[in-house]
């Protein structure tokens, strides 16, 4: 989004962006799916359905959010904004992967099996 909004005013980028983005909408989708099975192994039917209805409820915030911002900037400025938000949640997401003494599943599963 943030490169829609940097060059978004040349077609052929534009289009490239465009691409990138909608390509990227699936293994983002997959991605999650695996990740919430993985915290759901016995319950996989309500895994998926709250995957689903996450993906849907932020699709559905992103498009109200766009439709407050459309009337006070011009569509590049709604791509700056869901770029910043997108660029904001990577760094939330990352953030809490780094902090110090948060283990994840695989290190929590080796820990078990060395003190069994």
């Amino acid at each position: 989004m943030l490169g829609l909004y940097a060059a978004g005013t040349d077609p052929v980028a534009a289009v490239v962006f465009l691409v990138l983005m909608g390509g990227a909408l699936g293994p983002v989708f997959m991605t999650t799916q695996n990740a919430m099975l993985h915290c759901a192994p016995g319950r996989t039917d309500m895994a998926l359905s709250a995957n689903s209805g996450a993906y849907n409820a932020g699709i559905a915030t992103g498009a109200a959010l766009g439709g407050l911002i459309l009337p006070l900037t011009d569509v590049r400025g709604a791509f700056l904004v869901g770029g910043l938000l997108s660029l904001g949640a990577c760094a939330v997401l990352l953030g809490g992967r780094l902090l110090p003494g948060q283990a994840t599943s695989r290190s929590r599963k080796e820990n078990s099996a060395r003190s069994d």
